[in-house]
């Protein structure tokens, strides 16, 4: 790509069953977590307020699903991150372009 994406360092951990991880950055991000058969389903919204979005606008992104048993991280997914470190470096988000929907 010839355009750069925006890095927005967000980074929040939204809770499940209403327990929230420590560490978390809860300002701009709205999450909510519910059973469904087989699992969970996860939506977040998160508000952007320096950045002007538009169809076309590039975004680094990333985001990483943790399921854990008690306490122990038992599986984790992400969308673009392969290293797990995405929290630690940007270079590892993936880029988004906005359509308009």
């Amino acid at each position: 790509m010839t355009a750069s994406p925006r890095h927005v360092r967000k980074r929040d951990r939204p809770a499940y069953l209403r327990r929230r991880a420590p560490g978390c950055v809860k300002d701009h991000v709205k999450a909510a977590a519910k059973t469904v058969p087989g699992g969970y389903v996860v939506e977040a919204a998160i508000d952007l307020p320096t950045i002007t979005l538009a169809p076309g606008t590039l975004l680094g992104f990333d985001v990483q699903v943790n399921d854990a048993t008690g306490t122990a991280r038992t599986s984790a997914v992400t969308w673009n991150d392969s290293t797990g470190r995405a929290y630690l470096d940007t270079s590892h988000w993936g880029v988004l372009r906005l359509a308009r929907g």
